[in-house]
């Protein structure tokens, strides 16, 4: 049926995007050898790319200070000010809000490089 297609086609794009996601971190945790790295967020898709960098990652970065001072997978949670100068983040969150936030937090923190994730499919 076409609801059956149609599914199937939006977990075959989501899979893609994780995938695609998954690979991209990776990539920027390879290229952030000098410098530190962290991740965007400290809830769902932040615990999936953990898992996807092999849990290599020096901090995360949240905006929502309840999570400031916390530690999630043993490593501290900073708010975007307390972020390293030279530091990579990767912003590993879909349906375009990668891009906007790593816009914003590029303007407000320029000494840290803010790398959004691909778009959703």
């Amino acid at each position: 049926s076409t609801v059956a297609t149609g599914n199937r086609d939006a977990a075959a794009d989501a899979l893609e995007w994780l995938i695609a996601t998954r690979a991209a971190a990776q990539a920027v945790r390879a290229n952030a050898a000098v410098g530190r790295f962290g991740l965007f967020g400290s809830s769902i898709a932040a615990t999936w790319i953990a898992q996807g960098v092999d849990c290599v990652m020096d901090f995360f970065v949240d905006e929502d200070v309840h999570r400031h001072g916390e530690r999630f997978f043993d490593r501290p949670v900073l708010s975007p000010a307390e972020v390293p100068d030279g530091s990579s983040v990767f912003i590993g969150i879909g349906g375009g809000a990668a891009e906007r936030v790593a816009a914003r937090l590029s303007r407000n923190h320029p000494a840290v490089s803010w790398i959004a994730g691909p778009p959703l499919p």
